[in-house]
């Protein structure tokens, strides 16, 4: 997993939803003209582009929601030594969440962003409880399944060091 491949994949879902919305606009504009000054190939090319424009909308839209409904899948991986850059709670409004008590309310969910290695930074959801063994800064061994941190273990001590 890297962040370079995520970034991809959220561009894509977003250009067919921008293009797609263009090209209705445009076909909107150019069904006008058509009507206005009654040239038969700008009425038939203007409802073609706005069926087209809808038709990238919606794959858009249905890819993007599907990625998102598999976004836990994958094979299970480990990685070794990886930083917790930053962990963030948010309630079911999307507001985010600061004091203690709001973190046991229903519906908060949790995000720990992760260097996996140098420059490869991904943000995954967890549970409370793995959340809450993140500390911001530590270092140790994380298991996740697709952007779902499944577990963190923390490595206390210096890098490398064995114990006697």
């Amino acid at each position: 997993m890297h962040q370079h491949h995520e970034e991809t994949k959220e561009r894509t879902f977003a250009n067919a939803l921008l293009y797609g919305a263009i090209c209705a606009g445009l076909g909107l504009v150019v069904l006008m003209l058509g009507m206005i000054t009654q040239v038969t190939g700008l009425m038939i090319l203007g409802p073609l582009m706005v069926l087209g424009g809808i038709v990238s909308v919606g794959m858009g839209l249905g890819k993007g929601m599907a990625e998102h409904n598999r976004r836990f899948e994958g094979p299970e991986q480990l990685y070794s030594d990886v930083k917790i850059l930053s962990r963030s709670a948010f309630d079911n409004l999307s507001r985010m969440v600061f004091l203690d008590y709001e973190l046991e309310d229903e519906g908060v969910r949790f995000y720990v962003n992760i260097e996996l290695s140098a420059g490869n930074k991904i943000e995954f959801e967890c549970a409370k409880e793995t959340w809450y063994s993140c500390g911001e800064g530590s270092r140790g061994d994380a298991r996740t399944q697709g952007k779902w941190l499944t577990q963190y273990i923390m490595t206390v001590g210096p890098k490398g060091q064995v114990a006697p």
